[in-house]
């Protein structure tokens, strides 16, 4: 995350971007998964703040990185498959300078219609569920023994 300063309100959110991201990590053999949270003034007001996110950023040894299809839209089998909290709802893949891919970015957002609560749920021991789902992603994500 070297030169992203997350206190900056995005070109043209319709937020107001309270504080700074923060993100717990969890490093696997190939993979990271983090959970990451950050707080808004909702626009409307029919919300609470705070916003949750789980993501896995996947490196070209992993085992899964090969079923991805870049570019290409984030409802593909390779996203479909993963224990993603109301399914994928962020793909992109971080390139370096030759434009080769470094890793894959997916994840899924807790702001679909029906996450309501979770806009309320401020701090790591409140939004356990959230936590639950990074586990269960990060041990999908585990090496997987080889076929006989």
């Amino acid at each position: 995350m070297v030169g992203m300063n997350y206190s900056a309100t995005p070109k043209g959110s319709i937020y107001h971007w309270i504080e700074p991201v923060t993100e717990w990590r969890l490093q696997g053999k190939g993979y990271l998964v983090a959970v990451k949270h950050h707080s808004v003034t909702s626009p409307t007001g029919d919300d609470g703040p705070n916003r949750w996110a789980v993501y896995a950023y996947l490196y070209p040894t992993h085992w899964h990185f090969p079923a991805f299809d870049l570019p290409g839209h984030m409802w593909q089998e390779a996203t479909l498959i993963m224990p993603l909290h109301g399914d994928c709802s962020y793909l992109r893949a971080h390139r370096d300078d030759d434009n080769s891919i470094l890793s894959i970015q997916v994840g899924a957002d807790y702001n679909h219609v029906g996450d309501d609560r979770f806009s309320y749920i401020d701090g790591r021991n409140e939004a356990w569920t959230v936590f639950d789902d990074a586990e269960r992603l990060f041990e999908w994500l585990k090496p997987r023994e080889q076929a006989a």
